[in-house]
């Protein structure tokens, strides 16, 4: 009996895992990426993976205290302060990828419809359209 529940929770896990072909952009004043790839959604995590033509994907991962780029992982707060600014709050990225509302005390624009997202500000910009075309 426990080696159905142990395989009926493995596959439940597995199915969960959501994921969106997008295009996006991401301009802020330490990098800038645009190019088509994949936003996975999973218990717990979300990753970013950016196909960048005849280069190896940039993949990024945040998790619920930890964002990592390729391998390298830093905590939240530090990794906002770090590249985007100190007016950024830790949640600042989840809040976009999960269409919530920003509370800035800032001047933005944000736009959010069923296949696009869309926020920018004097330093960032961040551009996601969603492929899947359903």
């Amino acid at each position: 009996m426990q080696k159905i529940a142990l395989i009926f929770l493995l596959f439940f896990i597995g199915c969960s895992v959501k994921q969106e072909r997008i295009y996006t952009t991401i301009k802020t004043p330490y990098f800038a990426l645009s190019d088509a790839g994949v936003i996975k959604k999973g218990f717990g995590y979300k990753e970013i993976i950016i196909y960048r033509f005849g280069l190896e994907p940039i993949k990024i991962l945040i998790k619920n205290s930890t964002i990592c780029i390729q391998k390298s992982c830093m905590n939240k707060e530090a990794f906002i302060k770090q590249y985007l600014g100190e007016e950024y709050p830790s949640d600042f990225i989840d809040r976009i990828l999960e269409k919530k509302r920003l509370n800035l005390s800032k001047k933005y624009l944000y736009k959010i419809s069923k296949n696009k997202i869309l926020y920018k500000d004097n330093k960032v910009f961040i551009l996601i359209k969603n492929l899947n075309f359903n």
